[in-house]
């Protein structure tokens, strides 16, 4: 929700819930996620240089934007939950696989700030990004949050996701998941108990 690159989406899954004590549980959870793009598009910047003279160049910014319009994942979390009459206040860490992204590459496009002139030629001389950046990939993260039981069978849920590592290998790729996957997630979700008589607490 904050920030050029917020996506909105929905999710659904299941969870199993192993009781420890009266108040300590640990939660195993299945998930998918389909997150929808807010007209963000992705820009890799880099510069073209042009030899003026004898070591002297003139450097111009050109931006290559990536678009898309979903991502999708499957999670992975494993937490412990401390129960206090209706409330319940967890921690953990999660899993998670992002599928490809389907891109579309636009032009490179020329920027509008002015040239300037270096003597020498940088390492900023090519794309960062190529399309291989955004195969799927492997992700470890954490989570905290608070959920409500709002009936024996029904609860609501609030948490903070973030994922912290991925798998990414390549500088391009690693861009990539910055900008797109190790942002927090805020998740907003509406448990159904199945079963809910003494000894089935599968969720």
């Amino acid at each position: 929700f904050f920030g050029p690159n917020s996506f909105k989406g929905f999710q659904f899954g299941f969870t199993g819930n192993f009781i420890l004590s009266e108040s300590v549980n640990i939660l195993a959870e299945l998930e998918y996620f389909h997150r929808i793009n807010n007209d963000f598009v992705l820009q890799d910047n880099y510069y073209t240089y042009k030899q003026l003279g004898p070591n002297l160049w003139s450097k111009q910014e050109i931006s290559a934007p990536y678009s898309f319009s979903t991502l999708h994942s499957f999670e992975l979390p494993l937490i412990f939950r401390y129960t206090k009459s209706k409330f319940n206040f967890f921690v953990g860490g999660n899993l998670s696989y992002a599928l490809a992204v389907n891109e579309g590459i636009g032009l490179p496009v020329t920027s509008n700030l002015p040239a300037n002139n270096v003597t020498s030629v940088g390492t900023d001389n090519s794309p960062k990004i190529q399309a291989q950046d955004f195969n799927g990939r492997f992700g470890l993260g954490y989570l905290f949050g608070v959920s409500v039981q709002l009936s024996p069978a029904v609860s609501i849920d609030l948490r903070d996701v973030q994922t912290f590592w991925d798998n990414a290998g390549t500088p391009g790729a690693k861009e990539v998941s910055s900008q797109l996957y190790r942002s927090p997630s805020f998740q907003l979700s509406l448990g159904y108990r199945f079963g809910s008589r003494k000894g089935k607490d599968k969720e």
